[in-house]
């Protein structure tokens, strides 16, 4: 059974603006947006501003986060970010199994820059996934499956 898809962003300098672009098949409105441990640094101009995009525990609607993701510049080094319906109460996700337990709907994780897990509920989702960063030009896709040894939902 397929649980998501595992992929790299090969050139740090696509890591600009990375979050929003790996977003792009995941219809992101729909959810509201649990952000755990992230260092998402501001550019102005060509260098780092001391601000970061997220407060850790911050919850954002959708448009929110697209917005965020899209409308600036900043350098993604790691982020946890997880999708529930709006209605839903989030809840803290440590492992797999409260994940397939919660409403939760969706886990992003990038690690490093480059290394990206997205975890969805929705096998359609999944699909619109693999496929979206395939024509992208990601390197080392693959879906992540029953037989992945990753059990904690965290970036640490």
């Amino acid at each position: 059974m397929k649980r998501g898809v595992r992929f790299l962003i090969p050139d740090r300098k696509s890591s600009y603006r990375s979050i929003g672009d790996i977003l792009k098949p995941i219809p992101c409105p729909l959810y509201k947006w649990a952000i755990g441990c992230t260092e998402i640094h501001r550019y102005e101009g060509d260098k780092i501003n001391d601000g970061f995009l997220f407060s850790e525990q911050d919850v954002l609607n959708g448009s929110e986060l697209e917005r965020a993701v899209n409308d600036q510049d900043y350098l993604a080094v790691c982020a946890e970010l997880k999708a529930f319906p709006v209605t839903a109460t989030v809840s803290d996700i440590a492992d797999y199994e409260d994940f397939v337990n919660s409403e939760c709907e969706i886990v992003v994780l990038l690690v490093d820059c480059s290394y990206v897990d997205i975890y969805c509920k929705n096998t359609k989702l999944i699909e619109d996934v693999y496929h979206y960063v395939n024509q992208k030009g990601y390197t080392d896709i693959e879906y992540i499956d029953e037989n992945d040894s990753r059990t904690k939902m965290y970036i640490w």
